[in-house]
């Protein structure tokens, strides 16, 4: 029976039955005959959880404004512009170049950006369910942790989106299945596993570099478990293990070399933004809190995980337990985001996949599985809950939204298969409308501060100047005016700008800006190889040449 619950009679028996099949022959006849119906489902309940959270995914499926950002890059580079926002400058936008390429590849088979980003991130979802099933000690395990991901709004929000989120939950979960592998492998073959492990962060830190705060912990645990406790570092493994760390180099020489600089325009935009840390980090905690009150079981999930992997006192789980805290205070030093949840998901996929990754009495499974139960029909903001007509348009006083319900009755795929079936163009939004009507007038610029879905349906060879400065390589560099929400800092278009980029000529009064828009000018849109225009990339860089 159930040791150490409070449930008795045929419910005890019910479920003891449903997590331990030995205990079926101890039990009465006509309990006998419950028991085995319950165990002819037990093998069809992890497909059928599976199949529910599949279908969780598509109903609460949408596209992000944002995503259409990189849609936007991948047109432009598939029209012979290459990978930039603006036709006439050399311009990272996307933070995610793991993600960037998998929607390239996509890009080959169809020209649908929804369905190339939907195609790709369920495919990252299934893999990722898959790795987690071989991380799990048993199905039923694995069931409950599928039942966890589903209940939480950032994980199901986000693994649409159009975002690089599905991608990060597959990595991270590949990261913890591959540090699993190394802590049970024999000392003598665990370099197999530290080199399998390197790929995997490799790849995780071309993705999203800020995924090192995460993964480097636990990954610098391995490294050091190799050199001094399995005979140190030999140079084969030095080789093969340099040969993973050059993806995420040729990614950033490739950065230095084409746009000029080795991280996107967008961690300018919003880390160089001249807010100070005081101000941001309150931001980050609201961003917490935020998490907290809209979807408790992530952070919740995440902090229990952490105090897990602590109490175990295994120094795999230990750097773990420490790589999720470093994640948590990173969030909060950069003033988390405007999209709730959003940043979270990374970190609650690698917190259930440490959590399956270890032995579960009867118990402590069958609590969690009545808890999930509780939890589903008591709070408000679950997953299931989302129909077609869902919508949230609050946005808090830290300045975080429910970006999904803001965005859901204009670009969920509930609005796709209608704009398919109405032959409309989706997102059903007014700035596709505005988007169009621009792309058919002579005009060869416009000023947008909600760049993504109208940059996309704009011609390829217009111009949209960005305030937020997430694709504008100047104004990123100066300073925010004004007021400001996190991820929406505005900056003020200096005296000239607008005539600058509209005669392709430097007319910009500010004598200091003038000289700084001269040099990016040439970095941005000169020649790649130029003695002058690698002494202003070493300017810039090097913080010789900045705007006040």
């Amino acid at each position: 029976m159930l040791k150490n619950s409070k449930l008795t009679g045929s419910w005890a028996v019910v479920l003891d039955v449903f997590f331990n099949e030995a205990a079926v022959p101890a039990h009465p006849k006509w309990r006998v005959h419950v028991a085995r119906m319950i165990q002819g489902g037990q093998s069809a309940l992890p497909v059928l959880v599976g199949l529910a959270a599949f279908v969780l995914i598509l109903t609460n499926g949408w596209m992000s404004d944002d995503s259409y950002i990189t849609f936007r890059s991948v047109e432009q580079l598939f029209a012979g512009n290459g990978p930039r926002w603006n036709p006439h400058e050399r311009v990272q936008v996307f933070t995610h170049p793991l993600w960037f390429g998998g929607l390239c590849l996509l890009r080959l088979l169809m020209t649908d950006a929804c369905l190339i980003a939907v195609t790709l991130s369920l495919l990252c979802s299934v893999a990722t369910a898959v790795i987690l099933k071989r991380i799990a000690i048993s199905s039923t395990i694995w069931t409950v942790a599928i039942g966890i991901l589903a209940s939480s709004k950032a994980v199901i929000d986000f693994s649409t989106s159009g975002l690089e989120n599905p991608m990060t939950h597959l990595l991270c979960a590949g990261f913890v299945l591959t540090l699993m592998n190394f802590v049970h492998a024999l000392p003598g073959e665990r370099h197999r596993q530290l080199v399998r492990l390197s790929w995997v962060l490799a790849l995780a830190s071309t993705l999203r570099l800020d995924l090192v705060t995460l993964l480097g912990i636990p990954y610098l645990w391995a490294l050091g478990t190799q050199v001094w406790q399995d005979g140190g570092m030999r140079a084969g493994l030095l080789r093969r293990i340099l040969m993973a760390a050059c993806l995420p180099l040729l990614w950033t020489i490739f950065s230095l070399v084409y746009y000029g600089f080795p991280v996107p325009n967008t961690a300018y935009a919003k880390l160089g933004s001249g807010i100070p840390t005081a101000e941001l980090v309150p931001h980050g905690v609201a961003y917490l809190l935020n998490s907290v009150r809209l979807d408790p079981i992530t952070l919740f999930t995440v902090i229990l995980s952490i105090g897990i992997c602590i109490a175990s006192r295994c120094g795999a789980y230990l750097a773990a337990a420490f790589g999720m805290v470093v994640n948590l205070a990173y969030v909060i030093r950069v003033g988390g985001d405007f999209m709730s949840g959003r940043f979270l998901t990374a970190v609650m996929v690698t917190a259930v996949a440490l959590l399956v990754s270890r032995r579960w009495s009867r118990s402590l499974t069958v609590t969690v599985f009545c808890a999930l139960i509780a939890y589903n029909i008591i709070a408000p903001c679950v997953p299931w809950r989302t129909d077609a007509g869902y919508i949230d348009k609050e946005i808090d006083k830290s300045g975080v939204a429910d970006e999904k319900g803001y965005y859901f009755q204009h670009s969920s795929l509930w609005q796709y298969v209608a704009s398919k079936s109405e032959g409309t163009p989706f997102p059903k939004i007014i700035w596709v409308r505005d988007a169009i009507d621009f792309g058919k007038s002579n005009y060869i610029a416009t000023v947008m501060p909600a760049i993504g879905i109208f940059g996309y349906y704009v011609r390829l060879d217009q111009i949209v100047i960005d305030p937020m400065a997430l694709s504008d390589p100047l104004l990123a560099r100066m300073p925010v005016t004004g007021r400001w929400r996190i991820g929406h800092m505005l900056r003020e278009l200096p005296l000239g700008y607008t005539e600058s980029i509209a005669n392709n000529s430097n007319q910009i009064v500010d004598p200091e800006l003038h000289r700084l828009y001269d040099q990016l000018i040439l970095i941005t849109r000169g020649p790649l190889f130029t003695w002058g225009r690698w002494q202003a990339i070493a300017a810039l860089n090097l913080g010789l040449s900045f705007a006040k």
